[in-house]
């Protein structure tokens, strides 16, 4: 384990569950951002190289607010209110982790367009964002090998700002998720259904350990395992289908589901 590190074990442990149900590992969508704003962590904020460099890796490791907020209060506290440069790229991780959700690959600023391209593309999801009053005569749709979306950016505009509204708007044009549930397998065909829509906490006996199951805002995740690893701690919350988690020495597996028939 120490001399892979823990994110390719989770790559590798993930790999192996689904060999051996039969399945593919999914790739999810990463996407890149390229856009004309000034993001970076200057020297005089951040002296040494080596802190810039850990720093830019977990900048670029954002997945969501609170891990941006995590980022932030450690700055603050280590070097200071962080100049605008940083705070852009900040910015530019969470619009990556944003598009990246809602199946955008590629964010580049060209003049003053501003161009999505779309790895998941949905007509109906396109539509419902193009017919938007505030996007009429701004917001253009290119079908084609690698379609995109163009918004058009007017004298002033920030980038960041619209661009973070654009995918915030097409995220809530998405199709209705079907209900999860999480499927728990304790192994020699013994299993429970646990539902996401209601917050609660699952405590399980298994031999040596005590499992710890979380269920809160339509996730799950191990919490507090008495494993010897904790490598389970590290598959965070799962909230999409298909999604899973194992507590290997325990031997409980965690596979999210919907319940759609």
């Amino acid at each position: 384990l120490l001399s892979v590190g823990y994110d390719m074990y989770l790559k590798l442990l993930e790999e192996a569950v689904l060999e051996e149900r039969g399945e593919k590992p999914e790739r999810p969508t990463e996407c890149a951002a390229d856009l004309s704003v000034a993001a970076s962590i200057p020297d005089r904020y951040v002296p040494s190289p080596e802190q810039r460099m850990d720093l830019y890796r977990r900048i670029a490791a954002i997945r969501s607010e609170a891990d941006a907020d995590d980022v932030m209060d450690e700055l603050i506290d280590r070097y200071g209110d962080p100049p605008r440069t940083v705070n852009n790229l900040i910015s530019v991780a969470l619009l990556r982790a944003d598009a990246a959700r809602n199946g955008i690959s590629q964010i580049d600023q060209k003049g003053a367009n501003l161009n999505f391209y779309l790895d998941q593309f949905d007509l109906q999801r396109v539509s419902a964002l193009c017919g938007l009053e505030k996007y009429r005569s701004r917001l253009l749709f290119s079908a084609g090998e690698r379609p995109y979306l163009a918004l058009r950016l007017k004298k002033g505009e920030d980038a960041l700002k619209f661009g973070r509204k654009l995918v915030e708007d097409y995220a809530e044009n998405a199709p209705k998720a079907e209900p999860l549930v999480a499927v728990v397998d304790f192994g020699d065909g013994i299993t429970e259904t646990i539902p996401l829509d209601e917050d609660h906490d699952y405590l399980y006996d298994v031999g040596d350990y005590i499992v710890h199951l979380q269920v809160k805002d339509g996730a799950i995740a191990f919490l507090d395992s008495q494993c010897p690893d904790h490598v389970c701690e590290q598959f965070g919350w799962l909230d999409k289908d298909g999604a899973w988690a194992a507590c290997v020495p325990a031997g409980v597996y965690v596979v999210v589901e919907t319940t759609a028939e």
